[in-house]
């Protein structure tokens, strides 16, 4: 579904005006956009599953160190998405990584057990961007900066 979603709302929300006047071009440039993140899904997934069952028959154990080489191998499967959509997606992925990194913590006993964690671990990350938004402003995409002066002003 988001492989569908993203690309889509991305063009309808902020191209609006070119998507009446040329919705051919936009309905082809939305196929390849959906064409290109299915494929990248298929390949981050099937390489990590590929290389957790690959390291497990090799070590003759399961451990997080095969969770980490499937992770680490299947991550090059980002260089099947243009460049231009790879900031995107680590601003997506950041917060998720940021809250299993707490999980891990957690159950290791690193952290203690704080109630709605996740929840000041998104807070954490959204400060991040609030703090890139108002010191280098000259970093963010304009699509972004875009958004966030709208929400934000």
């Amino acid at each position: 579904m988001s492989a569908v979603a993203f690309p889509f709302a991305k063009v309808s929300i902020f191209n609006n005006r070119d998507n009446i006047c040329r919705p051919k071009k936009t309905l082809l440039e939305i196929g390849k956009n959906i064409i290109n993140s299915s494929f990248f899904l298929a390949v981050y997934v099937a390489v990590f599953r590929y290389v957790l069952c690959i390291s497990k028959n090799l070590r003759g154990k399961m451990d997080r160190w095969n969770v980490v080489m499937a992770c680490f191998l299947s991550g090059f499967a980002i260089f099947f998405e243009p460049a231009s959509r790879r900031g995107e997606i680590a601003l997506f992925l950041i917060p998720r990584m940021a809250e299993a990194l707490y999980n891990e913590k957690v159950r290791s006993g690193h952290l203690p057990n704080v109630p709605r964690g996740e929840v000041l671990v998104f807070a954490l990350c959204m400060a991040l961007l609030m703090y890139c938004y108002q010191t280098q402003e000259d970093k963010i995409k304009p699509a972004f900066l875009g958004m966030f002066k709208k929400f934000f002003g």
